[in-house]
């Protein structure tokens, strides 16, 4: 397990659905156990992280919460990366619920470390990342370590709740 840094979350584990660069989309499908290729994307629109969700957590619509992870390489469709949070990209996608993004970077990624919030990512990647989130409706800004922090947590509860309902 990757070293973490003081004040860091134990256990955040993002699965990589969508590699950075990739042109194919693909999706999580819990009920076939994995990710599925969905379609090739018919834009030029490539993203500048890998995209994932943060696992052991579920997000106010009942799917597990979305990360990015800025990777200098993309990884693969599937890949376990230990995630250090950095912030989160706010959208309201889905009417006036939240649909936040968590921002993060591998853990113990000695290129990555001296990164502790958004604003300390490289002023191009976020403007990559920025320009891809506004092309949808409901983008509404960068959140802080402290409120990605947070979400987290009520999405590990919402997580533990829901599996002890079953």
């Amino acid at each position: 397990m990757c070293p973490m840094a003081e004040g860091e979350l134990p256990g955040l584990v993002c699965v990589v659905v969508n590699p950075k660069g990739s042109r194919n989309s693909y999706v999580h499908d819990p009920a076939l156990g994995g990710i599925t290729f969905k379609r090739r994307l018919a834009s030029a629109e490539m993203s500048p992280t890998d995209c994932g969700f943060l696992r052991g957590t579920l997000a106010a619509d009942g799917k597990p919460l979305q990360a990015l992870v800025c990777v200098h390489q993309p990884t693969f469709p599937g890949c376990l990366v230990a995630v250090n949070a950095l912030g989160l990209l706010k959208t309201h996608a889905h009417g006036d619920r939240n649909d936040d993004v968590v921002v993060c970077i591998p853990a113990g990624d000695p290129r990555w470390t001296a990164n502790r919030e958004v604003d300390d990512l490289p002023s191009q990647l976020r403007a990559e990342i920025e320009l891809l989130y506004r092309q949808s409706p409901g983008f509404a800004g960068w959140g802080s370590r402290a409120e990605a922090v947070r979400e987290i947590a009520r999405a590990r509860q919402r997580a533990r709740t829901d599996s002890a309902e079953l």
